[in-house]
């Protein structure tokens, strides 16, 4: 349970000059979760030294994770909203 945050204005304050993101994730308190969660983080993703080795494949591998972390978002966000 996490509030996935990408708000334009905290993005470009405070989370892309400092950490290069462009959203900001923050673990939700236990007292407001409901009793019966289900964490699911999705794949693992392995990455090879080798696909490390320019930027781009740095900024493509960094896009890759931020559309899979999103698409878990709202899919929790759809669940939550179904119960």
């Amino acid at each position: 349970p996490l509030w996935f945050l990408n708000n334009e204005w905290l993005a470009n304050k405070v989370t892309k000059p400092y950490l290069g993101f462009t959203y900001l994730i923050i673990p939700k308190s236990p007292i407001i979760m409901r009793t019966k969660a289900v964490y699911y983080w999705g794949k693992p993703q392995k990455i090879q030294l080798a696909e490390l080795k320019t930027d781009n494949q740095i900024e493509k591998i960094k896009k890759s994770f931020e559309r899979e972390l999103k698409s878990l978002c709202d899919k929790a966000k759809k669940k939550w909203n179904e119960l």
